[in-house]
């Protein structure tokens, strides 16, 4: 057979072909592979340059990142010249895209002139976002938002806004009035009062997905509005809901009404200490639970399974403790897991004795009561040592993985021992299915939804 020429094919297969856009990770992504790939491809040949200038489309995603880097031999009419060159190659970008909705992200990691111009030329194309991702780096806090705000935006679809952290005064320059079509909202670093500035205009029965990252207004310590917990319940379709939340939440004292009902959502990601605030929701559809905070006292986990009583699928809890009877009843509150992730520590430090989750998993007798009996994946990863009595330790953890794999065999486990010794290692080795990956199992639990993943 012989090889087929690249300019060759169809041009709708080539269109396509053009249209997919790996995802580079590293400093590879300084510079923007499919944008490169798109520039290379429209100086190849006649052919190619005219399919890639008469298809708009090709030039609907743009994405860059703005560093500081500064070279001290360069001047400034030099430096000048680049960053004209640089928004000259975006101006020819968006005016071959045409009018059809664009696909952006910036990431602005340094307050320069170049960063204001480019983030306002962006800007001035809002009317046609369909995605638009900002992110400021901790080291741009004092670059202005653009004057025109984040207004007439009748395409999007997605919005993700990451650093807020600075005053932009968007409080009055927001108005989602005209995106009928936003189905995904994250704000990273949004305060009470902004989140009822969004709350005023936001579609709230289109929005499926919603990322909050949750900080003080103005110089106050203590975040104690309910107003933004409360608010949740207007999104009845959402499906997939990610906070990170502070210690330094205070609702207990002016919570009023019953816990806030979300009767669709199917994935919960929950990052912070204050735990208390599940006391608050309820959830009965929830299909996927992630929890990544600090020292956890448990007993809200468990208050909010027994309320909700979801039929939950996949669990991750990361934590440095929990004590072994209330981590017990959380798992008699959620029969249905089939996957369990977990990463903390299994050794209580006041007694410096295991609790007893190897127990707790071990299948003496079918028959009876099972915990977890449609378990299929246990995850687990620990940092720190053996107690004392290793033998008791590995004994209770090879004889519950025993009775697991009796019981299901289609059971596996994932695990990484990061101190155990050695020998240790090397004698729970042939129990081991593979290594744990805690990036995956969360990434696999966070986007269940329907049983299909949320693109």
């Amino acid at each position: 057979m012989g090889s087929l020429k690249f300019d060759s094919l169809p041009e709708d297969v080539l269109i396509q072909i053009l249209l997919y856009k790996p995802e580079l990770k590293g400093p590879e992504n300084k510079w923007n592979s499919g944008m490169r790939t798109l520039l290379s491809i429209s100086h190849t040949n006649r052919a190619l340059r005219r399919l890639a200038l008469s298809t708009p489309c090709l030039w609907s995603t743009l994405g860059t990142i703005v560093i500081g880097l500064e070279d001290d031999d360069s001047s400034e009419k030099a430096r000048r010249a680049r960053d004209e060159g640089v928004l000259n190659l975006f101006r020819l970008w968006i005016e071959r895209s045409g009018e059809v909705p664009l696909n952006y992200k910036i990431d602005i990691q340094w307050n320069t002139p170049a960063a204001n111009d480019l983030i306002n030329l962006f800007f001035e194309q809002k009317y046609r976002w369909r995605s638009a991702k900002v992110l400021f780096a901790e080291s741009s806090p004092y670059l202005p938002f653009p004057s025109s705000g984040l207004k007439n935006m009748p395409c999007l679809q997605k919005l993700s806004i990451t650093s807020l952290y600075a005053d932009f005064g968007l409080e009055t320059d927001i108005d989602l009035s005209e995106s009928i079509q936003l189905r995904n909202l994250c704000l990273d670093g949004v305060n009470s009062s902004l989140w009822r500035t969004v709350m005023d205009t936001i579609h709230t029965q289109q929005l499926t997905k919603l990322e909050l990252a949750l900080v003080p207004d103005g110089r106050t310590q203590v975040i104690s509005d309910p107003y933004i917990l409360t608010s949740l319940g207007s999104f009845t379709n959402l499906k997939r809901l990610r906070i990170i939340v502070s210690s330094y939440f205070n609702f207990d004292e002016v919570w009023d009404g019953p816990p806030v009902l979300l009767p669709n959502l199917r994935v919960l990601l929950w990052f912070g200490n204050y735990e208390a605030i599940l006391e608050h929701l309820n959830t009965p559809s929830l299909v996927s639970l992630s929890i990544d905070q600090g020292r956890n006292r448990g007993y809200h986990i468990h208050n909010f399974l027994r309320r909700s009583s979801p039929p939950l699928e996949n669990m991750h809890i990361a934590t440095e403790y929990l004590e072994g009877n209330v981590f017990l009843r959380i798992l008699e509150e959620v029969p249905t897991v089939k996957t369990l992730s977990l990463n903390y520590d299994l050794l209580d430090r006041r007694t410096m004795k295991l609790h007893d989750l190897w127990s707790f998993l071990s299948i003496n007798d079918s028959s009876t009561n099972v915990l977890l009996p449609s378990l299929t994946e246990l995850h687990y990863s620990t940092y720190q040592g053996l107690s004392g009595d290793e033998i008791e330790e590995v004994t209770l953890f090879s004889e519950a993985l025993s009775s697991r794999r009796k019981y299901s065999k289609n059971f596996r486990f994932y695990g990484k021992f990061s101190s155990f010794p050695r020998c240790i290692k090397n004698l729970l080795c042939p129990m081991v299915d593979g290594p744990y990956n805690h990036f995956n199992i969360k990434k696999r639990n966070r986007n269940c939804n329907n049983g299909h993943t949320i693109r």
